[in-house]
């Protein structure tokens, strides 16, 4: 399986962060009613987008269960680690490192791919979800 179940059509609601010990809350909202929290731990990178009124879920991919290519890790980390008016690059010798990380799952990546609104990235140490 390559996406997160059940996350086709939920309906992300909100974000908690605790910038002290790096963890984040993806609340999200399934049919309408029955609500699930994705909890982020050792957060590395983290970027949020166009969250807004509406914010619907096409698809959630972890690396724990999506086969990311090499180039799609390079953009996806860029983008994360990258601000509106400042574009990171990652070299070659961070991908070398971030690549066999995410391979060997001492890394993470979280991709939430919008229908409508928001977009997030995280590359982090752990994803736990809680119903």
């Amino acid at each position: 399986m390559s996406a997160e179940p059940g996350s086709h059509d939920a309906e992300f609601v909100g974000i908690t962060y605790a910038h002290d010990n790096a963890t984040a809350q993806l609340h999200l909202l399934h049919a309408g009613v029955e609500q699930s929290i994705l909890i982020l731990s050792g957060i590395r990178h983290l970027r949020l987008n166009d969250f807004g009124l509406q914010n619907v879920v096409s698809r959630i991919l972890v690396s724990t269960k999506h086969a990311f290519s090499v180039e799609e890790i390079r953009e996806y980390v860029q983008w994360a680690r990258s601000q509106h008016d400042f574009r990171s690059i990652l070299d070659g010798a961070q991908l070398q490192d971030l690549v066999p990380a995410i391979a060997t799952r001492k890394a993470i990546l979280l991709v939430v791919e919008p229908s409508v609104g928001a977009e997030l990235l995280c590359l982090c140490a752990g994803v736990q979800h809680q119903t």
